[in-house]
């Protein structure tokens, strides 16, 4: 049902000599249906198929497969996105690993984790300099309409350098390359980031690599060459800086790619990974699992109940009550903010964050409401 025009054949002859070859081959398709974010309208999908025969015997020599979506991207540099022409405010949250073991990961997790997202009212996914997620997920995101902003793999490089021999930058556009190729046919796939959390200034030698990787390679999306960057902010007084929540509301950037507050996960998801005695009052294995209960506390408020079911509550109540405030301040700044992204949406083990649905898939107070905030 994603593919809107009827099967085509073009036929055309290539005369090929010993080594490898690059053919262009150009077709007209008629009547273009436009890859649209599942809020504009229908995520369309092409799929195109090339086989190579053997002229004098008529044998099938190669083939492959692809599928891909017309659409454009434009990004002003005041953060104002426009999609197909459109303007378009991003309504996004932060993709971590769906498992810390990657080969456990299925692409019924994708289509659960993407299908939560987009029932949510978000249109983009943020994929960190932490990775580059499996085919599966992409796939997913072309037919859901949902919108991927994808980071290279460099990330929380917050005061150092990286390496610049010619060595590191060969691998660094080795890598890169790779990455466009594999992903340039994903219509929802709309920006390139160098990576996470480094000056690009202090690592001049990979960012110009990664530009004209992507120049070379793609040139159909704009590039970034770092979050936080010019006019994009992280927006970390609130929880590591423990500013109240109202401190949102000072916030003038173009655009909030990082914002969020802790959360405990439900009781039956601590109950599950914690022992019982360090389930309450919380023990050691609060602290493995990455929980900060000072600031939990702090968040929570004074008169947060001193009991599992209570705390978990209250931890829950505090990180939504933060994020509304967020979320509806970054829209009512409409046009000069282009947009958002939470801090985060999911989880790759059973920890303590600021994931929005827990690693047993059960969504957080927050992650059940964002909805109303973010809407359509």
């Amino acid at each position: 049902d994603n593919f809107p025009c009827a099967r085509q054949e073009f036929e055309f002859g290539l005369h090929l000599l010993p080594g490898r070859r690059a053919c262009a081959v150009q077709f007209t398709l008629e009547a273009t249906a436009l890859w649209q974010p599942w809020d504009r309208g229908e995520p369309h999908l092409y799929r195109l198929s090339a086989e190579l025969w053997d002229a004098g015997d008529g044998r099938p020599l190669d083939g492959s497969e692809t599928t891909f979506g017309v659409r454009r991207v434009q990004l002003s540099p005041a953060w104002r996105w426009e999609i197909n022409g459109r303007r378009e405010f991003l309504r996004g949250v932060n993709w971590a690993p769906a498992d810390a073991l990657p080969g456990r990961v299925r692409a019924d997790d994708y289509e659960q984790l993407v299908g939560m997202a987009r029932q949510a009212g978000v249109n983009l996914l943020r994929v960190w300099g932490g990775l580059r997620e499996k085919r599966a997920f992409y796939e997913t995101c072309d037919r859901a309409g949902v919108l991927v902003w994808q980071e290279f793999p460099f990330a929380c490089v917050f005061f150092g350098r990286l390496p610049a021999s010619a060595g590191y930058l060969a691998l660094v556009r080795q890598e890169s390359q790779a990455i466009v190729r594999a992903l340039r046919p994903h219509p929802s796939v709309v920006a390139w980031c160098g990576g996470n959390e480094f000056s690009p200034a202090r690592n001049r030698a990979v960012v110009r690599a990664l530009r004209e990787s992507v120049a070379a390679l793609d040139g159909t999306r704009p590039f970034l060459p770092a979050s936080p960057g010019r006019g994009d902010r992280h927006h970390w007084d609130v929880w590591h800086g423990g500013a109240p929540a109202s401190d949102y509301r000072r916030d003038r950037s173009h655009f909030v790619s990082e914002f969020g507050v802790q959360a405990a996960p439900a009781v039956e998801t601590l109950s599950r990974y914690l022992p019982a005695d360090d389930l309450w009052p919380p023990g050691a294995g609060w602290a493995a699992h990455h929980a900060d209960l000072e600031k939990l506390r702090r968040y929570a408020g004074e008169d947060a109940p001193d009991d599992l079911h209570g705390f978990v509550e209250a931890t829950q109540r505090a990180q939504a009550r933060a994020l509304q405030v967020g979320i509806e301040h970054f829209r009512r700044r409409k046009g000069a903010c282009g947009g958002l992204a939470v801090w985060q949406w999911n989880e790759p083990w059973p920890a303590i964050s600021w994931s929005l649905i827990d690693y047993c898939r059960r969504p957080k107070l927050a992650g059940r409401w964002l909805g109303r905030w973010l809407g359509p």
